[in-house]
């Protein structure tokens, strides 16, 4: 009777050794998911807040700018891709309004820039990569460095 009590006790144990090695387990991943969540909630705030920034000061840029450019003159407007346009505004090369300080020669060299800048970028080759893991940190190499 002893022998079955014993055997009884250690099935026992062992079962709750089990169940207490799934309940840490299940402890951690719950910890470590409010803590990406909690992250995640603190970068949508300052996105938010940042959105919200750019926002204002789009809406205080666009008050500042002299109403000549703004608003609609006694010039007649034209129709360029289903847009009204004012002549006296200057068009890129796409048929798209250009918009004040920015001009077409500066287009020109940006894009002239992005142009060579992609090239060297196809050309350029990954020599190695290497994906070392420590903990949540994930470190790459590679011919830039």
């Amino acid at each position: 009777m002893l022998g079955m009590f014993q055997n009884e006790w250690d099935v026992l144990v062992l079962s709750n050794f089990a169940l207490e090695q799934q309940l840490h387990t299940a402890r951690q991943e719950l910890s470590h998911a409010l803590y990406q969540h909690d992250a995640a909630c603190r970068v949508i705030a300052r996105l938010k807040k940042e959105r919200d920034e750019a926002r204002s000061l789009l809406s205080q840029a666009e008050r500042q700018m002299p109403l000549s450019s703004t608003s609609i003159s006694s010039n007649a407007a034209v129709n360029v891709n289903g847009k009204r346009v004012n002549e006296d505004e200057e068009l890129g090369p796409d048929g798209k309004k250009l918009r004040p300080g920015i001009s077409a020669t500066v287009i020109s060299e940006l894009t002239d820039c992005n142009a060579s800048l992609s090239q060297q970028r196809k050309k350029r080759q990954v020599t190695s990569v290497k994906f070392v893991t420590r903990d949540d940190f994930i470190l790459t190499g590679s011919a830039d460095k």
